[in-house]
């Protein structure tokens, strides 16, 4: 619990770093929470559309997550760009769930 509200209150952020754990357990927690608001949305404004949505509340806090995680892991900060194009973004993000700390 306290890996989710330390990425969330430090969504604005980018100074410091982010554990593994704690990206590992915010990443699956965006992933889940995005899910299900998007399953609930599903009943009102469609499918792709709730996802997407639940997924926007998340960017932000994702990206200095990303950002924080890449200083830990010892990379530059400016990979945190391959977030934009997808799947590299996706596969940067499970890359950095498996990088050990520097």
């Amino acid at each position: 619990m306290n890996a989710i509200t330390g990425c969330l209150s430090n969504m604005f952020n980018i100074e410091g770093r982010t554990s593994q754990i704690d990206y590992i357990i915010f990443f699956i927690f965006c992933i889940i929470v995005s899910a299900l608001c998007g399953g609930a949305i599903y009943n009102f404004a469609g499918k792709t559309l709730g996802f997407i949505i639940c997924l926007l509340l998340f960017v932000i806090p994702m990206i200095s997550a990303t950002i924080r995680r890449l200083r830990d892991a010892g990379l530059t900060p400016w990979l945190a760009l391959l977030l934009i194009f997808q799947p590299l973004g996706l596969i940067l993000e499970i890359i950095l769930c498996l990088l050990p700390a520097k």
